[in-house]
């Protein structure tokens, strides 16, 4: 009976652990591709250094009072 006990066990821990390693690298994945997305659809202003880092913007209010009120229908 005792095999089944280190069964049991490593499949825990390697469940823990898949559901860590998933769950830490899936946030940090979405996070980049819905800031880049934003990039591309025009929501957020971003300027670019010389060494190839982006920098945000901050809008103005004019900006934000004249932005296009877009609807998807």
């Amino acid at each position: 009976m005792e095999p089944l006990y280190w069964y049991v066990g490593a499949y825990i821990v390697g469940t823990v652990m898949g559901f860590w390693f998933g769950r830490h690298n899936g946030i940090s994945l979405g996070i980049l591709t819905e800031v880049d997305k934003l990039i591309e659809d025009g929501y957020i202003k971003t300027r670019t250094q010389p060494n190839g880092d982006l920098d945000l913007i901050k809008l103005t209010l004019e900006e934000k009072i004249d932005a296009p009120e877009t609807t998807d229908s």
